[in-house]
C-alpha cells in the first residue's frame, strides 16, 4: 500500500500557554521518537535527517525545488568528459570545537563513506567515484570511473573531521560545522542545541534548540497545548488538527508533500509466498486505501501511484494503479493458494506485519488486517509480542485529549 501524505502539519506555539515559564531564548521542538544516532554516517532514520542539518556544514546544499546550491563549496566546474569536478570551498568554515574545517576534511570524509569496508549507509550512490582528493585546503577534485549526472546531489553530504572518522561513538558526541552545537544528549529523552560560536554564517536567531522525544501522541498533544513545546512536524493526529485550528495561539499549517507509507515485502520469503507477484498483487487489491485516507487520516493524505509525488518533475502520469477490488485479490490468491474452506475461518496463509509503536500506525494495521482477512489472508503483529494488533479507540484518545485543562 502506498500513501503520500497531502499535509505538512507544523504547529507553532505563538503565545505562552498555561504551563509552566518558558525560557524564550529556546525552541522546543517534538520527536516521536528517538533518533537511533548522530553520526551522519550511519543516521537513515527521519528524525536525525531533521537535527543534521543543523549540527553539519554539507558540501552542497537543496533548494526547496530541488536544485543544488552553494554551502562549503561556494563554486564548481566540470571538466569536457563530465569526469572531474573540482569544488572550490569556503576559507572560513571551523567546526564546532574551533578546529578549521577544510577541503581535507571533506575528501577523508567522502573516501570513508565510499569504502565499502566501513558499510555506510550515507555512501550509497558514490559507487562512480574513483577518486577524492584535496590538493590543498579549499579545493576538493572528485574524479568518476564514467559520467553520473547525479554527482552533484550526492555531494550534499555533511563534512565530519577526518580525526573522528575512526571514533565509534562520534554519533553521542558529534562535532560539525554547522550554526548549532551538540550540548546534551539524553537518548530517548532530549537533545539539547546551542549557537555554534565558531560558525561562520550569519548567526541564528534562535539561540537553543531542544528536541523532546515524546512516543505518546496524546503526550504531544498536550504538551502543544499548554505551550510547552513549540513546534510539531508531521508529528500531530488528523482528528486533531480542527481542533488546533480553534485554539489562540497556535497555528497549523498545511501543504503538499512528498513523504508516502508503502508496505514492504521480503522478497527472499523461504516459504514461498510474498515472493510470488500474485500475492502482492492481491494484497495491492485488498486495500481499501481510500477508507484509511477518509477515515483514520481525517482526508489529510492522497493515494499514490508510486515513489514520487505528482509534482515532481521525473513522476509518470502513465502509472497503473491497483483499484480496491477484493474479488479480484481473491481470484489472484486461489491462482496460488487456495482458500482451504472456501468461505470458511480458515486462513490461506498467515502473514507478519511489523510496523512501529505509534498508535495511528497501529490503527492503519488494524484496518489493513481486517480487509486482508476478507480474502483469506491473516496477519498477525510483527513485534517480539507476536499478539494481535491493539490500539485505543480514535475517540477514546480525544476524550483523555479533551478533559485536560484549556490553553
Amino acid at each position: 500500500m502506498h500513501r503520500r501524505n497531502i499535509a505538512l502539519i507544523v504547529a507553532i506555539i505563538l503565545l505562552a500557554g498555561c504551563g509552566a515559564p518558558r525560557d524564550h531564548g529556546t525552541v522546543v521542538v517534538g520527536l516521536e521518537g528517538n533518533p537511533s544516532t548522530l553520526d551522519p554516517r550511519f543516521a537513515v532514520d527521519a528524525y536525525a535527517t531533521r537535527i543534521l542539518p543543523l549540527l553539519f556544514e554539507r558540501l552542497l546544499d537543496t533548494g526547496p525545488d530541488g536544485d543544488v546550491r552553494p554551502a562549503l563549496a561556494v563554486s564548481w566546474a566540470v571538466d569536457e568528459d563530465a569526469r572531474r569536478y573540482t569544488f572550490h570551498l569556503r576559507g572560513d568554515a571551523r567546526f564546532s570545537d574551533g578546529t578549521p574545517l577544510t577541503a581535507r576534511d571533506a575528501a577523508a570524509t567522502l573516501n570513508h563513506l565510499r569504502d565499502p569496508a566501513n558499510k555506510c549507509p550515507a555512501g550509497a550512490g558514490l559507487d562512480a567515484v574513483a577518486s577524492v582528493e584535496a590538493p590543498d585546503d579549499t579545493t576538493l577534485v572528485v574524479t568518476l570511473a564514467q559520467p553520473y549526472a547525479p554527482l552533484l546531489l550526492k555531494m550534499v553530504r555533511p563534512v565530519m573531521p577526518a580525526a573522528s572518522l575512526d571514533d565509534a561513538d562520534f554519533g553521542d558526541y558529534p562535532v560539525g560545522g554547522g550554526p548549532y552545537r551538540l550540548e546534551r544528549y539524553e537518548r530517548g529523552r532530549a537533545i539539547d542545541l546551542v549557537r555554534n560560536e565558531h560558525y561562520a554564517g550569519p548567526a541564528p536567531a534562535i539561540e537553543r534548540v531542544r528536541f523532546e522525544v515524546l512516543p505518546n501522541e496524546t503526550t504531544r498533544m498536550l504538551k502543544m497545548r499548554k505551550g510547552e513545546i513549540d513546534l510539531l512536524l508531521n508529528a500531530t493526529p488528523p482528528y486533531a488538527l480542527k481542533h488546533f485550528e480553534r485554539l489562540p495561539g497556535i497555528v497549523v499549517e498545511r501543504a503538499p508533500g512528498i513523504n508516502f507509507s508503502y508496505l514492504g515485502f521480503n522478497l527472499r520469503d523461504e516459504r514461498g509466498i510474498v515472493s510470488r507477484i500474485e500475492v502482492r498483487r492481491a494484497i495491492a487489491h485488498a486495500i481499501d486505501r481510500k477508507r484509511i485516507i477518509d477515515t483514520l487520516l481525517a482526508g489529510q493524505a492522497r493515494a499514490a501511484d508510486g515513489l514520487l509525488a505528482p509534482e515532481n518533475w521525473a513522476h509518470a502520469d502513465d502509472l497503473s494503479v491497483f483499484d480496491y477490488d477484493p474479488a479480484k485479490a481473491r481470484a489472484l490468491l486461489d491462482e496460488v493458494f487456495p482458500d482451504p474452506d472456501g468461505d470458511g475461518p480458515a486462513p490461506r496463509f498467515t502473514l507478519s506485519f511489523k510496523t512501529s509503536t505509534d498508535r495511528l500506525r497501529n490503527r492503519i494495521a488494524e484496518v489493513i488486517a481486517r480487509q486482508l482477512a476478507e480474502t483469506g489472508i491473516a496477519l498477525k503483529n510483527g513485534r517480539s509480542s507476536g499478539g494481535p494488533f491493539s490500539t485505543t479507540s480514535r475517540k477514546e484518545i480525544f476524550k483523555r485529549f479533551r478533559s485536560h485543562g484549556s490553553a
